[in-house]
């Protein structure tokens, strides 16, 4: 799929307003048939059909998201599309994916926004309910809130410090209840750490939770990328623990929190509690890969979506549902897309497709010490936009 050459304008402004957190922690369908009959019976079935002919049948048959391959084309030639028996539309991969987006200059950088996004910019994470894009650095650890302006471009409303800390990732648990509640991956130290950042310029610790106790370190070599997956998106995609037994939170977080690291490449995948600094692991998965740069989960697809840096500058898209081999449990992978440029990405943001344009959606890219290309929204990811 050749990519397309639109682009965002960028807008410099720089402003500065305070959001709302409400919750504060103390430390320690498918849709039915649309015939469109104009009969007028008024049968009374004991079905549940939602037909939406005039007339009252209450069958219980329902319209499912595909049928079949044929309505499941996700645009590429390196993947076979199916539709499983749920009617849910499924990809195996049939080779590496050349990349389908734009590159760069037919980006939109963001990078001259602040001059302190030039070195060591982290992670990052969108929000579709508020519309605003989180960025993290880890040297000098600071969070920053970007939004769009009048114009059509972006500018900063907010930025607060996040202490001698080395800030590698950012997630939202609660995007709609709790926007201001965020959640971020502190390398080396191998924790994850809840602020409030409903004050403006200011960012309050809330809890630590020692995942440290699971996740190892070698030389500069630690844990990187983290997402946070809904219970029930756990449920409908058939998530399994380590053990294969079908899980969902249970310490009152209403999801899992998944890690991936440097250090081999593996995604951890953590149940946190609500309540205190409770963690306990619920399953490694293998990758394939030795390093595992950032994780992003994409709501509207079920997908999780996987950064393998180093070397490689490759994305991996698999499914949360898993399979073991030899004692060795990975998620069941749907495509790999092999990024041409040998930049340090280390974090991305894929945004909703209720923002798809001409077939494709905007995808934020963080680059360590990027410099002029530390930050860029590239306009034109596809998938989930066929």
């Amino acid at each position: 799929m050749s990519p397309a050459s639109h682009f965002f304008p960028i807008a410099l402004t720089l402003v500065a307003c305070a959001p709302v957190l409400e919750d504060r922690s103390t430390d320690a369908g498918k849709g039915g048939d649309t015939d469109t009959d104009t009969d007028t019976d008024t049968d009374t079935d004991t079905d549940t059909d939602t037909d939406t002919d005039t007339d009252t049948d209450t069958d219980t048959d329902t319209e499912t998201v595909c049928e079949d391959a044929s309505h499941c084309d996700d645009g590429l030639d390196c993947t076979e599309d199916d539709c499983d028996a749920e009617g849910r539309c499924l990809w195996r991969p049939l080779d590496t994916c050349t990349w389908p987006a734009s590159l760069p200059p037919e980006v939109s950088a963001l990078a001259s926004l602040d001059t302190d996004f030039r070195i060591s910019l982290s992670g990052a994470t969108w929000n579709p309910e508020e519309r605003a894009l989180w960025v993290v650095r880890g040297d000098g650890a600071q969070v920053w809130r970007i939004v769009e302006d009048t114009s059509g471009g972006w500018e900063i409303e907010d930025v607060a410090s996040l202490g001698d800390r080395d800030v590698e990732s950012v997630a939202l648990s609660d995007p709609a209840g709790k926007p201001h509640l965020l959640h971020v991956l502190i390398e080396h130290e191998e924790v994850v750490t809840a602020f409030d950042v409903s004050s403006p310029g200011n960012a309050e610790r809330v809890r630590t939770w020692p995942t440290n106790d699971y996740l190892e370190t070698s030389g500069s070599k630690g844990s990187e990328g983290m997402a946070f997956v809904p219970d029930s998106q756990l449920e409908d995609w058939d998530f399994t623990d380590g053990e294969g037994d079908s899980r969902t939170s249970q310490l009152g977080y209403g999801g899992l929190f998944f890690v991936g690291t440097q250090n081999g490449g593996a995604v951890h995948v953590f149940d946190l509690s609500s309540e205190d600094n409770t963690v306990e692991e619920v399953g490694v998965y293998a990758t394939g890969y030795q390093d595992t740069s950032a994780l992003e989960f994409d709501a509207d697809s079920g997908r999780l979506y996987i950064w393998h840096g180093g070397s490689e500058n490759d994305l991996q898209v698999v499914r949360l549902s898993s399979e073991s081999s030899g004692g060795t449990r990975s998620f069941e992978l749907e495509a790999t897309f092999d990024h041409p440029g040998d930049d340090n990405f280390e974090g991305f943001a894929l945004f909703g497709t209720e923002d798809c344009v001409d077939g494709g959606r905007p995808i934020a890219f963080t680059i360590d010490d990027g410099g002029d290309r530390a930050l860029d929204i590239v306009p034109d990811w596809p998938l989930g936009c066929h």
